[in-house]
């Protein structure tokens, strides 16, 4: 049986990690823009 103290831990730990997910997904979203603007740009 879950305690409410580990399902609320629980939940913060799945934030955290959709969170970094999330933010690392558009920072390398960000970054293929970026190259794909250079090379545009040195065309």
């Amino acid at each position: 049986m879950l305690s409410k103290k580990s399902r609320k831990a629980r939940r913060i730990l799945f934030d955290s990690i959709y969170k970094i997910l999330s933010d690392s997904f558009v920072c390398d979203f960000g970054l293929q823009n970026y190259t794909i603007k250079v090379k545009f740009a040195s065309y």
